[in-house]
């Protein structure tokens, strides 16, 4: 997520950089947007939105 969303990376700079192909980083993105949206909904509850600030890209 912070090559992403603080680096700025594309998908493809991200598999490049970790010797991943494509499709593996948008899975792993996929499923890390998923953990942080749940742990933000457990943490600070799903009525006060705090997981809209993970985006789905």
């Amino acid at each position: 997520l912070l090559l992403r969303a603080v680096r700025g990376l594309n998908y493809r700079q991200i598999g490049d950089a970790l010797g991943l192909p494509v499709t593996t980083v948008e899975t792993r993105l996929a499923r890390a947007r998923r953990m942080l949206r749940e742990a933000l909904d457990e943490e600070h509850g799903a009525q006060e939105g705090a997981s809209k600030a993970v985006s789905n890209e």
